[in-house]
């Protein structure tokens, strides 16, 4: 059993970035077009590609790796779920949910109403017959797929595990850019608003990104840890959050992560493995 495959980092962050804005730029493109049935299908179209490549692009290198550990490695992580510990359950669901709500009412500390709390109107609906909860969720889970189930490791075998994560969410923040130039999209219309409110999105992912990767690890780099919370993150759009609120949520997903980085200080600054599947809790 092979368990030291030699990681291809380089080759799969080129590969997805390539992809991804190409994609993304050609969705850009016909976002400007005759608001016509067929250009905005295929604006969609060019976003799904988008992205689902840091999926495919970590199926592909996996399963033409010839290398029978690193795949059974990659089922393992996606559908056995007692990888999860259970005491990480509650951190999981509610991280960032909980986060979010303090941030909330904080913000009502600055005149911001907690109406924020409910549903934007047709939120539910809002990307067409497919509610969007699905779209939330699928948007996680194949991304996830992509960075917890190639990405993170293959930064890994190089990194420690601080390093691993910063190279990672600076990569997401760089991998989210070309959707600023999708008209009418969400981080469009925040570049339109205020620079300081897309700069905060960006600041954003980034956080998001070492919470993902602390509970992948804790969970001994079960994909579905990363995808719920990656949900979590991403089913705020659905409420009447304002900017001043997430900002505020910035602020506090930072000082979290400090103290999740100085409670684990040995498992962030370990020196990097390459073997396959290694963690050390």
């Amino acid at each position: 059993m092979d368990v030291n495959y030699r990681y291809k980092p380089l080759r799969y962050f080129v590969i997805v970035g390539l992809i991804t804005w190409s994609a993304i730029l050609t969705a850009a493109w016909y976002s400007y077009q005759l608001a016509s049935p067929s250009n905005r299908l295929l604006m969609s179209l060019f976003i799904y590609i988008g992205m689902l490549t840091p999926f495919c692009t970590a199926v592909w290198l996996i399963f033409t790796s010839g290398n029978a550990e690193l795949k059974r490695d990659f089922w393992s992580r996606v559908f056995n779920l007692k990888r999860i510990r259970i005491r990480y359950i509650p951190a999981i669901l509610f991280t960032v949910p909980a986060i979010a709500a303090v941030s909330i009412l904080l913000s009502t500390l600055f005149g911001e109403p907690l109406g924020q709390f409910g549903l934007v109107k047709g939120a539910l609906y809002a990307t067409g017959a497919i509610p969007a909860p699905f779209i939330l969720f699928g948007a996680a889970l194949f991304e996830e797929l992509g960075w917890k189930g190639y990405a993170m490791d293959s930064l890994r075998s190089k990194l420690n595990f601080f390093n691993a994560c910063l190279a990672f969410s600076l990569f997401w923040i760089f991998w989210h850019l070309p959707l600023f130039f999708v008209d009418d999209f969400y981080c469009n219309i925040l570049w339109k608003i205020s620079l300081l409110y897309a700069l905060n999105y960006c600041v954003s992912i980034a956080a998001t990104g070492f919470l993902t990767c602390w509970l992948w690890y804790k969970n001994k780099g079960c994909i579905l840890a990363a995808v719920l919370v990656h949900a979590s993150a991403n089913f705020q759009g659905i409420f009447q959050m304002g900017q001043i609120a997430k900002c505020i949520e910035t602020v506090l997903m930072i000082l979290v992560i400090i103290i999740i980085i100085s409670n684990n200080r040995e498992m962030y600054f370990s020196k990097p493995s390459g073997k396959i599947g290694q963690f050390s809790e």
